[in-house]
């Protein structure tokens, strides 16, 4: 459930971004987005390192400054499904459709209100992703998904993807790991 930081798409190594779950090709868009982690899977490092540095995640989307419902307001089949493939994240507006809310640990907020887009989940080397920060919230270093909110997030992808966690490296387990290809790096100056 940790929150981190998806580079602009020039910073990212062409095809470093794999789909996972969801339709069509990595779209550009998405990049330059916070994400959350939502799965250190054992099988996608085999081979590759034993830290556990490929990692699934989800992109959260301010939607412009937008709310869900200002976004997928209507009442077609096409806006409600868009809509039950978000959900928010504390202190946006409730979910219109009565879906939970998900909520930061420590009372730590992202810079705007935000929704994690559930129905695609997307792989990467950790590596390559960078730290999240808010100027809002001075000290905090460490943004991620209280340990409910993580639970309701992977039961509404198992839902909506049939994405199931198989075994998984341990949360605290990566030893000195940094972010961004230069090091650690954050999604602001």
């Amino acid at each position: 459930g940790r929150i981190l930081w998806l580079p602009p798409f020039e910073e990212v190594p062409t095809g470093a971004v794999q789909r996972v779950r969801g339709k069509g090709p990595v779209d550009e868009k998405m990049f330059n987005h916070p994400v959350v982690i939502c799965s250190r899977p054992w099988e996608a490092s085999k081979g590759q390192d034993i830290y556990g540095s490929m990692v699934h995640f989800h992109v959260i989307t301010s939607f412009g400054g937008k709310t869900l419902t200002e976004m997928y307001g209507k009442t077609s089949d096409f806006h409600r499904n868009k809509r039950l493939g978000y959900l928010p994240i504390d202190p946006a507006p409730a979910h219109p459709d009565g879906l939970p809310s998900l909520f930061l640990s420590a009372g730590s907020q992202l810079r705007w209100n935000s929704y994690v887009n559930v129905a695609e989940i997307y792989a990467m080397d950790l590596n390559f992703l960078w730290m999240y920060s808010n100027k809002k919230m001075s000290g905090a270093t460490d943004y991620h998904l209280g340990v409910k909110s993580v639970r309701q997030l992977r039961r509404r992808a198992e839902t909506l993807t049939q994405y199931y966690i198989d075994p998984q490296f341990a949360a605290d387990s990566i030893p000195g790991m940094t972010f961004g290809a230069s090091g650690l790096q954050s999604n602001h100056p």
